[in-house]
Parts: C-alpha cells; structure tokens; sequence
C-alpha cells in the first residue's frame, strides 16, 4: 500500500527505556497524553499531519486509563472511496541494535459496532516502500499479511469486545517475516529482503468507502530489537496435549541473579517454544515455569545475535497454586477441588496436575511425590 494524503504521522522522542533493545514504547497515558485531545493537534509531544480524528481516549484501556480512540468515521470525507491512515511512532532507530529480530506489538479493542475496516501494523524501510502489513479484518476478525502486492490469509481470528494483541515478527536474520494474534502464529509468512533495513513500523487503519470504523481502540505500542530463544519443555505427568501450555522464560544474569528480560511464550505439540528476548548478546541463566509446574533454570546459555536454539527443560508436577513449590498449600487446594471435573464449580486447572480433566487419586499422588520440592 502507498501511504496516501490522508496518512497521519505522529512524531514522538525517543523515550527512556530500561533496556537499550526496547527501541519505543508508549501506552498513551498522562500527563504526556491528555484524554480528549486529537493527536493531530500536536499534543504529548506529537507532530502531526492528515486529517483523521485520534483522540486520546479514558474509555477504556489495556493498561493504566487511556488508549487511542481510532474513530475514522467520523471524518467529513470530500470523495467516497477508501481511506487509510499511518501512525509512526518515531524517531527510533532499529539498525543502531545489534539484534536483528525487530517484534512490534500493540493491543486493539474491537467494538461490535465497528464497521468494515483494518487495522494492523505497517513495515516501511529507508526509502519509504512498504515492506509488509500484517493486520486484521474489523468486522470478522480476520488475519492478514500483506506483501509484494499479495494478500496472504492467516488462521486466527481475533474476538470482539475484548483486548486482542497483534505481534509483528521481521526476522532479519531468517529474512522471513510473520505475525501472531494473542500469541497464535498466523501460519503465512512472507520473504524480506537480504539486506536489515527498516524505518518505521507504523500503526495502521483505514475503512472502505462504504463503512465507518468506530470503536476501535489501540494501545501499549512497543516495538523492540530482539534474539530469539527457542527450546523443548518436557511437562512431567502430564497425558494431555503440550499444545497451547504458556510458558513464562525468565533471562537473568548469572553473575547478579537480576532478571534481565521475561517473555512469555507457547508450547505446541511437541513441546517447543520460542520467545523473543530484548537482552543483548551474552551468556544468561534461562528460567522456565509454567503454571503447576516448578521453575527449571538452564544455566551458561550462550545468546548470540543469531539467536539460541536447544534450551531445553524438564520441569516438576505439583505446584498447585503456582508459589514456586509444592508444599501444604497445595494440597489444601487440591482437596477443595478433588473429585471435581472440567465446568464443575471447584474444579481448578491447577489442581489437575495430569491434565485429565479431572481431580483424583493420581493428582494427589503426583503431589505427593513432588512434595517439599521448590523450584530453581
């Protein structure tokens, strides 16, 4: 797509950010940002051109009190044909990195009065041409790439009247890029070019000529220099699916046991996972919990630029109330929900440490098993 006259550019400095990967972020809240006041009008540090209404919005929010009201249809167009419009969170400057992943995330919210529309994230390089959108249908919720003039169709749907989270993947050193909705991959990708060369990533949203977009809120933009991590959970006791089990990654530094970065990231079938770290090249402790399993850390993980592969874990049943170890707390709560199953009022997830479905003798004995143990 070709920005048109129509785009809006919001300019923005370069806030300070505890980690030098994370390149921007932003969750539009005070006293930067004032509720009611149209971003095109240069508040909160914006400058601005186009003529779309963006109001900063006490509506409702992802985090904090404000996001951004995305409200296209109220504009007075002077034609009847389509109109889009660009948000660049700028100045930041991807290539001063040395990682070569760049993840772009913002949250939207989908009202069920939205009209016919997208909105998405827009990839640009130096030279202005679009590299690639990835972005979701308004009105049913569909996911799309877009590239090289080809629409690719992605398999998650986002929901209505509710928080969505788009992420945007532009692996550099793949040259392939992709995108998640609430951390399900699109299944479609696209090709980039050899050479790193990116601008802007930029919000993005338009509406055909026959619809209005209302409705439509964005917030905590983000947009980071990353290396990927990727591994293989094994989930004791467990008979279900590894499929769609969250894990939480914890990068620390061996030396200070500070936390340097947490991502969260999804196991498939085969228990694999991969996140995105904004730490920089180095050798790390990696720590993996997932939620009635106990932390297991990996330790002298070597990160390079290109990324680490094999940080693999093996982690312990029991921990029901997910405090990190398995002791009498666990099992008072595995007692209040014993011999309850899925949609019961007492079932608890947690206390189905097998993943049957139900709470029985055989969670019991794998809490038993485990018990007294903590997690690294």
């Amino acid at each position: 797509m070709i920005r048109s006259l129509f785009a809006v550019l919001l300019v923005v400095g370069l806030s300070c950010a505890s980690l030098a990967q994370v390149l921007y972020s932003t969750s539009f809240e005070a006293p930067t940002f004032t509720v009611g006041t149209e971003l095109n009008t240069g508040a909160g540090g914006f400058d601005t051109f186009g003529d779309v209404n963006m109001p900063v919005s006490g509506v409702r929010a992802h985090t904090g009190s404000q996001s951004v009201l995305l409200d296209i249809g109220n504009v007075a167009w002077p034609d009847d044909t389509a109109h889009w419009n660009w948000v660049a969170l700028d100045p930041y400057d991807p290539a001063a990195s040395t990682n070569k992943v760049l993840v772009t995330t913002m949250w939207f919210y989908l009202s069920s009065n939205t009209g016919n529309s997208l909105v998405g994230l827009d990839a640009y390089n130096s030279a202005a041409n679009e590299i690639g959108l990835a972005a979701v249908d308004t009105t049913s919720g569909n996911t799309y790439l877009f590239a090289n003039a080809t629409q690719l169709d992605g398999t998650p749907v986002a929901a209505l009247n509710q928080w969505n989270k788009l992420t945007y993947i532009l692996d550099f050193n793949t040259n392939t890029a992709r995108a998640l909705l609430n951390g399900v991959d699109f299944g479609v990708s696209f090709s980039l070019a050899n050479t790193f060369d990116v601008s802007d990533v930029d919000i993005y949203g338009g509406r055909s000529k026959d619809s209005t977009s209302q409705g439509i809120f964005l917030d905590d933009y983000s947009i980071a220099a990353t290396i990927p991590v990727s591994g293989t959970v094994t989930l004791s006791s467990w008979i279900a699916s590894r499929a769609g089990v969250s894990v939480t990654v914890k990068i620390v530094d061996p030396g200070t046991q500070a936390v340097i970065d947490t991502q969260t990231g999804t196991l498939n079938a085969s228990g694999n996972f991969t996140i995105y770290t904004t730490a920089a090249p180095g050798t790390y402790t990696v720590k993996i919990k997932a939620s009635h399993w106990l932390t297991r850390a990996v330790s002298n993980v070597v990160v390079p630029s290109s990324g680490a592969v094999s940080v693999n874990a093996s982690l312990i049943n029991g921990d029901v109330n997910g405090n990190d170890s398995v002791g009498l707390s666990d099992f008072t709560a595995l007692r209040v929900a014993f011999n309850s199953n899925v949609g019961d009022g007492n079932y608890n997830p947690g206390a189905d440490l097998n993943g049957s479905g139900n709470v029985s003798l055989s969670d019991f004995t794998i809490l038993r098993a485990n018990f007294g143990l903590s997690g690294d």
